[in-house]
């Protein structure tokens, strides 16, 4: 785990800038940080610092409705710090102390992580900066930033501090209100930077323009890719509850001061058989932190008792990690299982060794004796190591003997070659291969990468038979396709079918779609095998009988190769009913309400018809399904 250490008396300089929202639900996020001291968590009771506490402008988004920014700063472990309000339509209180605190992984804030991360590996470096060249320039500081961490970006003067928030904050309010999920989708990301440009304009700058979206988009993701690396270190984050029975106070998101770290423990355990049950020593596991098996961590061998344990705290760079397990080497005359195995360990319920995680859900984990068929085996997984299928797979031998043939494997996603019986299932002549994947399982992307795949026969023990032998097994690994969910709702959130959509992948129409009873429908490809990569535009064409079809009829969601973190999206369309024009005609002086009155109505230029008589107390009601001006 990343350490950052910076002198205590540094915390009580740290202001974080909040903002607060009127139509925020309830949150459930707060962030401690890395620590030096034997800190087993964040502290228990917080309170807010009276004196501290500034506002700016409020402003109405359209999205999230009314907007209070507010500056807070909290006394947590005896020092300094900021946090966030966690819902504005209820009150603070500097009277009111802060309980209970919750990991961000457990809420749905989870996601938010990089851009808080970002914000506060930035924030501190600046105070240490400013305690470490008192009185001199804030160029001159930038300059240090600049052959320290690269950037003079990673600077901020106190005057910009506030503004350094404004991502963090806008990404917790959209969160919070479920607008948005998953900082790596296009569309989250835009809707995020409008929300913290409007910020920034309205709010801190007053006015003053600030940058384009399309750069915003690029910070944000820009922060998950650098905390992907682990650039920012390790930030944990919590929720703090109010200490109170009134239920108008809010929750509060809390910073932790820099120098307090969780530090968190886990085990993990496997156990390791052969194909008869009998505990197998000597295996050799890689233990990854990819599906992709490239960066790896550590390994280990299994003993011969009923389970291995593995000590991975080193590793647990959060409350809860998932390791990636693969078999790299067999004992004596056995071959390596070779598919890939996934374990989320728990600080929580993983901590020790008597209670460490399962891996393969505590299923044993199986090895063929050498020399036989299952030696040949090809194996078909997907990103977190599970078998799937069918699938098709193309053998090619390179000398002699052009054989090019195709086997496919059944929904299990292994391949069980044999090579000794040319009447037999699954029959290949002896030789070097090129084993390619021709037809992937149904809803996954196509492994395009070449194997090499030897089988030969061989007397090694010279009793005059020649058994079977393999350079195998190899494995293929398939990245699931996308979908998208379209829910067209009413005002209320409630589904309404019957909404037609035509869907367009890179600005040409390729199919139409209609909600169904629930008011939604999901979208898989015209082959409903998945979709390609791409930009899909979602436009409403007709909305359910009595509702106005959306004014931004269209939305988009663009999906990029590789880009995995989120395979089902989701848009929200909500229809408004018709709206109820009422007119009214009165005698004038004295107000009486006039029947009989018939009246031409044009909205934006364009006349609708005569409307009327009013009726006795003078009034009319018009229904129209048209967005404008009605005159």
């Amino acid at each position: 785990m990343q350490k950052v250490t910076i002198p205590k008396r540094l915390m009580t300089l740290f202001l974080v800038f909040v903002m607060v929202l009127g139509l925020l639900p309830v949150s459930n996020l707060v962030v401690p940080a890395n620590a030096a001291d034997a800190r087993s968590g964040p502290d228990d009771v917080v309170t807010i610092n009276r004196g501290e506490t500034e506002f700016f402008d409020d402003y109405t988004s359209p999205v999230l409705g009314k907007v209070i920014p507010r500056n807070l700063v909290f006394e947590a472990n005896g020092q300094l710090t900021g946090g966030f309000c966690g819902d504005h339509s209820k009150e603070y209180s500097p009277h009111v102390k802060y309980i209970n605190p919750t990991p961000i992984s457990e809420t749905k804030y989870a996601f938010c992580m990089p851009v808080l991360a970002q914000y506060a590996w930035n924030w501190f470096y600046s105070m240490e900066l400013d305690e470490r060249y008192p009185g001199t320039s804030a160029a001159y500081k930038a300059q240090i930033a600049k052959e320290e961490r690269g950037s003079e970006n990673n600077y901020w003067p106190p005057a910009s501090r506030a503004l350094g928030g404004s991502v963090p904050q806008a990404a917790v309010w959209l969160a919070g209100a479920g607008k948005i999920s998953n900082l790596t989708d296009p569309a989250n990301q835009r809707m995020l930077a409008e929300e913290r440009n409007r910020t920034a304009t309205l709010s801190i700058h007053k006015g003053v323009p600030t940058s384009p979206v399309e750069d915003v988009m690029g910070w944000i993701q820009g922060a998950v890719d650098n905390y992907a690396k682990g650039v920012y270190g390790d930030w944990d984050v919590y929720v703090y509850e109010p200490d109170t029975n009134k239920s108008y106070y809010q929750p509060m998101v809390i910073i932790m001061p820099n120098d307090i770290v969780q530090d968190y423990n886990g085990w993990l355990k496997i156990k390791k058989t052969d194909m008869s049950g009998k505990n197998l020593s000597g295996a050799t596991f890689g233990v990854y932190s990819d599906s992709g098996y490239v960066n790896r961590l550590t390994s280990f061998q299994t003993t011969a008792d009923e389970w291995t344990y593995v000590n991975v705290s080193e590793y647990m760079t959060s409350s809860t990690k998932t390791f990636y397990l693969k078999e790299t080497s067999a004992p004596d005359g056995y071959v390596p299982n070779g598919k890939g195995y996934s374990v989320t360990v728990s600080a929580t319920n993983n901590a020790t060794k008597e209670t460490a995680a399962a891996v393969n859900g505590g299923a044993a984990i199986k090895n063929g004796e050498g020399g036989g068929p299952p030696s040949g085996v090809v194996n078909k997984v997907d990103q977190n190591g599970n078998g799937i299928g069918p699938a098709t797979f193309n053998f090619k031998k390179l000398t002699p003997n052009a054989v090019d043939m195709d086997i496919a494997c059944d929904e299990t996603g292994s391949l069980e070659l044999q090579w000794t019986d040319p009447t037999g299932e699954n029959y290949i002549e002896p030789g070097e291969y090129t084993v390619t994947e021709k037809i992937p399982p149904p809803g996954y992307e196509k492994d395009n990468t070449a194997q090499n795949l030897r089988l030969w026969l061989e007397d090694k023990d010279g009793d005059g038979v020649e058994e079977p032998y393999s350079s195998g097994p190899i494995t293929f690994v398939n990245e699931p396709k996308h979908s998208i969910v379209i829910q067209k709702v009413d005002e209320s959130g409630n589904g309404l079918p019957g909404a037609v959509f035509d869907i367009y992948l890179n600005g040409a129409k390729i199919d139409s779609a209609t909600t169904g009873g629930d008011g939604t429908f999901t979208f898989a490809g015209t082959d409903g095998n998945g979709l390609e990569p791409g930009t899909y535009d979602f436009v409403e064409v007709q909305a359910p009988n009595g509702y106005l079809i959306p004014y931004w009829a269209c939305q988009s969601i663009t999906i990029r190769q590789g880009d995995n973190d989120v395979l089902i999206h989701t848009l929200t369309f909500v229809n408004y009913t018709y709206p109820e024009i009422v007119i009214q005609k009165v005698a004038a002086g004295n107000d009486q309400p006039l029947a009989g009155a018939v009246f031409e109505v044009m909205v934006d230029g364009t006349n609708l018809g005569r409307f009327g008589p009013t009726g006795p107390d003078g009034t009319i009601i018009i229904n129209h399904d048209v967005y404008g001006e009605f005159l």
